[in-house]
């Protein structure tokens, strides 16, 4: 039951309610704040913390691996992969330009794309087609090389077992810590004026109430009436489009820690086709996450928990990363992404007064920033 207290704070009639406090609906608030200062723009958030994928990502800040987006040019065209290439660039840019590097703990690191014995032929058929990526990394970042074979065997270098001894090197990644960079995009819109209901969620019956305003109603039973929604649910966006154009797919994380040993490595590393990643954190701890391609079926799910077959397939490659190595487990989760059968989020007016950015396709670290900028246009034109 609500207080008289708080019915009077969140009670008034707004210009704009964002549903979902991630990185896609925080940044368009800002944008929209910056837009026009004397909005009154409210961020409803289910979670404590925008916790669905935004804090429960493995802190990657990527624009893809070779093969990765080999596979998505083979499958999509060049010109849909060139457009997400641009996104992402864009967005970690934004994102870093809002909140700064030393805030979210940034660093730029190297990227490598991996393989297995077994998919050795992949390494070298996304050798002969790095020109191909080169060309296009540099249209859009300026950067050249930005992919290149790895100079050096891989188990060596990094005391790895059981992949292929050559890999490919991304020249420009970075690593950094999303909870952070959450927090800071919160103060950020909060001081430019918006308001901040966390740990309550909002009904997809969103219908007029008169005089041009939409009444949205909340979890907690409270009703706001505002002249706009803008949906930002990522991977819970079903019940908002009355669609299946976002699937969910659930991402496990682990993070093991050697206690006073060190890694050998630092870095961003992708396997399968990005599907599997595993990361450093500082000199001791390693981050390994994603293996949805085992069990594609289960993991598209709203569900979060963990799935024994993935949990099972991180522990056999935690002992290929750190052979002969004793860790702890310091922690294991999951999030909730959303997924397009184009791989480009969804970013429409669904109706009058009505929008929504959804579907980031686990890459929301690096667009969230640049597709909330695009959502908060959509209402900006309909004010």
């Amino acid at each position: 039951m609500l207080s008289y207290w708080e019915k009077n704070i969140f009670s008034a009639n707004y210009d704009c309610v964002v549903v979902g406090a991630g990185f896609v609906g925080t940044h368009a608030a800002i944008q929209l704040l910056k837009a026009r200062p004397k909005m009154k723009v409210l961020l409803v958030e289910q979670s404590v913390l925008g916790a669905a994928a935004s804090t429960k990502n493995a802190g990657f800040a990527c624009l893809g691996s070779p093969s990765e987006l080999l596979e998505n040019i083979d499958l999509r065209g060049i010109d849909a992969v060139v457009k997400l290439f641009e996104w992402k660039w864009k967005g970690i840019n934004k994102l870093l330009g809002e909140v700064g590097k030393q805030k979210i703990a940034f660093q730029a690191v190297k990227g490598y794309d991996l393989f297995s014995s077994i998919t050795a032929q992949d390494y070298d058929s996304s050798c002969e087609r790095l020109d191909i990526l080169n060309d296009l990394a540099k249209s859009v970042t300026g950067i050249y090389p930005f992919y290149e074979p790895l100079q050096g065997d891989l188990t060596k270098l990094f005391g790895f077992s059981n992949f292929f001894a050559k890999a490919i090197q991304i020249n420009y990644e970075g690593q950094l810590n999303p909870a952070a960079a959450l927090r800071f995009l919160h103060l950020k819109a909060q001081n430019l004026g918006a308001q901040i209901l966390c740990g309550v969620g909002a009904s997809p019956n969103i219908v007029a109430s008169g005089d041009g305003l939409q009444m949205l109603e909340l979890t907690n039973g409270l009703r706001i009436n505002t002249k706009q929604v803008l949906v930002c649910v990522n991977g819970f966006a079903a019940p908002f489009l009355g669609e299946n154009s976002v699937v969910p797919g659930r991402g496990q994380v682990v993070v093991r820690s050697l206690g006073a040993n060190l890694l050998r490595f630092k870095g961003n590393f992708h396997y399968e086709g990005g599907y599997t990643y595993f990361r450093n954190i500082g000199s001791n701890k390693l981050l390994i996450g994603g293996g949805r391609n085992h069990a594609l079926q289960t993991e598209n799910t709203t569900e979060f928990g963990s799935s024994a077959v993935i949990q099972t397939h991180l522990n056999a490659l935690i002992g290929h990363i750190l052979p002969d190595q004793k860790t702890q487990e310091e922690a294991n989760w999951s999030g909730i992404m959303g997924f397009t059968p184009s791989g480009l989020p969804v970013i429409k007016t669904m109706k009058p007064g009505l929008h929504c950015a959804v579907g980031l396709n686990g890459m929301g670290v690096a667009m969230g920033a640049y597709v909330g900028a695009q959502a908060a246009k959509l209402v900006q034109n309909c004010q």
